[in-house]
């Protein structure tokens, strides 16, 4: 199963989307399970939301202290929650102490929460395990597969290939000029490219299926300077590689680690610190 789902060009995360709904079915279930009616009933689904409002908030912030310095380089984007970039171990246990500190004295909130949040906590376990499945005749590649050589042309014309890059850690990024959150990811990505070349890490933005001079007027508006990517011979098209990657919206990105094997895949846009995080995963 796909990592996201495009809706009218609207990239979906499974996992986060199963998350959002177990949110909303751990209220209504903590809802029926305490069996309050009429005002109290509403003072308990607050109590919830204000429960999963810290959980969440401290999430967040509990991910950005650990990647504070991938942070530094573009403030705004903590407040992009769009983004990936949240630590569930600390929401839930902040979540745990605020609601025991503030509920602790409410009869009925402690167990009614106890039992929604636990039983809801399934629907995430689906999503991320439903990610992990391969569909029957599928050939598309999945994390811990073997990447197949790819054979692509750079902006000046020069063939290329990704077997020449083995023994390095290779971040690559499929984009397009007409999607906006890839236009915006490159600056991110032209300061990875500088900070960790390095260190054996290569960055690689693979265009696919737009002409050469597009993506050079784009390239140059930009500014980036890692290497660009088009497209290579007809038996190798990058909109082939593309969906062989796991690609179904805009931007798609994935982590190669020196070995040659697919180790992260993102479905939509990402932060400096995730790349942070995937590349000392490979350390």
């Amino acid at each position: 199963m796909p990592d996201a789902i495009s809706v009218f060009g609207l990239l979906l995360p499974v996992v986060r989307v199963s998350v959002i709904a177990g949110l909303l079915l751990a209220s209504w279930l903590a809802l029926r399970f305490s069996r309050l009616t009429g005002e109290a009933a509403k003072q308990l689904e607050a109590a919830i939301f204000r429960v999963t409002l810290v959980g969440v908030i401290a999430a967040r912030v509990g991910y950005v202290l650990l990647y504070w310095q991938a942070y530094q380089s573009d403030l705004p984007s903590i407040f992009f929650i769009w983004q990936p970039g949240f630590s569930p171990w600390v929401g839930v246990l902040v979540a745990t102490v605020f609601a025991y500190w503030r509920y602790a004295k409410k009869a009925k909130y402690l167990p009614a929460m106890l039992f929604g949040f636990t039983i809801a906590a399934l629907l995430p376990l689906a999503g991320f395990t439903a990610t992990k499945l391969r569909l029957p005749n599928t050939t598309n590649l999945q994390v811990g597969d073997t990447v197949p050589e790819v054979t692509m042309r750079t902006l000046t014309g020069e063939q290329v290939n990704l077997s020449a890059l083995r023994g390095k850690t290779i971040i690559l990024n499929f984009w397009t000029t007409w999607c906006p959150p890839c236009r915006r990811e490159m600056p991110m990505f032209d300061r990875i490219s500088q900070a960790y070349q390095s260190q054996n890490v290569v960055m690689i933005g693979l265009n696919v299926a737009e002409k050469p001079e597009k993506v050079f007027k784009a390239v140059k508006k930009l500014g980036v300077s890692y290497p660009i990517w088009l497209e290579g011979a007809n038996t190798n098209s990058s909109q082939n590689i593309y969906q062989k990657f796991g690609g179904v919206g805009f931007p798609t990105t994935i982590m190669i680690d020196k070995n040659g094997v697919l180790r992260q895949r993102q479905l939509g846009e990402l932060n400096q610190a995730t790349i942070t995080s995937w590349i000392a995963e490979t350390r």
